[in-house]
């Protein structure tokens, strides 16, 4: 039984190890715009070979996260579904203003539309990222806490310690209440939002960071007990000896 609990715990505190990042490469924290190009005199085919670039990388990262998310088992049907249609409604908007740009004939349209690869898509500010958080908190409400939940209860039910199991069940409480609907909201952002308040989407990491902190907290607990000897339920108990059989007074 033992064996057993703790290859359950220890697979949760795998599991959540890449709740944040694990289906994700690295992403831009804002997301700030970079200036297409800042020289007065810039030619209209820098600005271009700028955008191609600046797209390149965009559609590189969209395919990577497309088949990691893809490929993610704890991830929801519908969040899943939601996920991959923002990913690839990106990847052919950007492929098609890849070709916009290319075809510009003027410095100032280039740069506008150059501009636009911040302000209407924000892959690394929004799309990636929030896609990361939805998965992230689908593996911890819906895999990690229910499994150190499980875990929990047999530890309980051996008789481990009180005041351990009470710390572990506040961490998996915790975790889950986190997590709850953060999937949803990190899902409804939009380059809008971002663009009105960038501190949306720190928030929401902020939050699965802290989940992530409380299934790990909860799945060390776990693996602690699980090494210590639980009382034994027929342990006969010695009683203290009554003072007034022996005169002491």
């Amino acid at each position: 039984m033992n064996r057993s609990l703790c290859t359950a715990i220890v697979s949760v505190g795998a599991a959540t190890a890449i709740a944040v990042g694990g289906v994700a490469p690295a992403f831009a924290a804002t997301g700030a715009p970079a200036p297409a190009a800042t020289h007065a005199a810039a030619s209209l085919s820098t600005v271009q070979q700028r955008g191609a670039t600046l797209i390149a990388e965009r559609l590189a990262s969209l395919g990577t996260a497309i088949t990691r998310v893809t490929a993610a088992k704890d991830a929801t049907a519908s969040d899943r579904a939601k996920i991959l249609g923002t990913l690839t409604s990106d990847k052919s908007a950007l492929t098609a203003l890849a070709a916009k740009i290319h075809a510009d004939t003027s410095i100032a349209t280039a740069r506008a539309d150059v501009a636009s690869i911040f302000t209407t898509y924000r892959v690394y500010a929004v799309a990636l990222p929030q896609s990361y958080i939805a998965i992230g908190a689908d593996r911890i409400g819906d895999t990690a806490v229910p499994r150190l939940q499980s875990a929990h209860d047999r530890l309980q039910g051996r008789g481990a310690d009180k005041a351990q199991l009470a710390v572990m069940q506040n961490d998996i409480d915790t975790a889950a209440q986190d997590v709850k609907g953060l999937d949803s909201e990190a899902l409804a952002v939009t380059p809008a939002a971002f663009n009105a308040d960038h501190s949306v989407m720190s928030a929401l990491r902020a939050r699965l960071k802290d989940a992530v902190a409380h299934i790990k907290a909860a799945a060390m607990i776990g693996k602690e007990l699980v090494g210590q000897k639980a009382p034994h339920a027929s342990a006969p108990i010695t009683p203290s000896p009554d003072p007034s059989a022996t005169g002491v007074s």
